[in-house]
């Protein structure tokens, strides 16, 4: 399996652990990897909003479901980010916000790349219907 997801791994992903979460199934795995891919753009774009509005709030929300999410897939450091932004955005850090929110959404932008080059077509969820959400997946606690 080390080559099958040589991409994964070359973004930092611990793919033992995103397996480990899905019960070292890789069909679980991949449908996994498929969720987190199908809002991405939505996820992308709404995060930019609420950082320009500076509504630092309901960021905090999203960034914490892509905390989660990131984590359960083996994402390990972009989780970790996504966690140093959600306890800035819960206290108002304005200056941590400023300076990491780029990285944030580069190496999210950098992951969902490699995770569609890796699913290939039939797995990258750009089937999704308008308003539909990846959410399922998003409010499982943390390990």
């Amino acid at each position: 399996m080390i080559t099958k997801y040589a991409g994964l791994r070359a973004e930092g992903v611990d793919i033992e652990a995103g397996l480990e979460y899905c019960g070292n199934e890789d069909d679980f795995y991949r449908t996994l990897l498929s969720e987190y891919v199908k809002g991405a753009e939505e996820k992308r774009k709404e995060l930019e909003e609420l950082f320009e509005k500076q509504d630092w709030k309901r960021y905090a929300i999203i960034v914490h479901a892509l905390k989660g999410t990131s984590r359960m897939i083996g994402a390990i450091s972009l989780s970790e980010t996504a966690k140093t932004l959600q306890d800035a955005a819960d206290l108002g850090e304005e200056e941590i916000l400023n300076s990491r929110h780029g990285e944030l959404l580069g190496s999210y932008a950098s992951l969902v790349g490699a995770i569609r080059k890796e699913l290939g077509p039939e797995g990258q969820g750009e089937t999704e219907q308008a308003g539909e959400k990846d959410g399922i997946f998003e409010f499982f606690p943390e390990g």
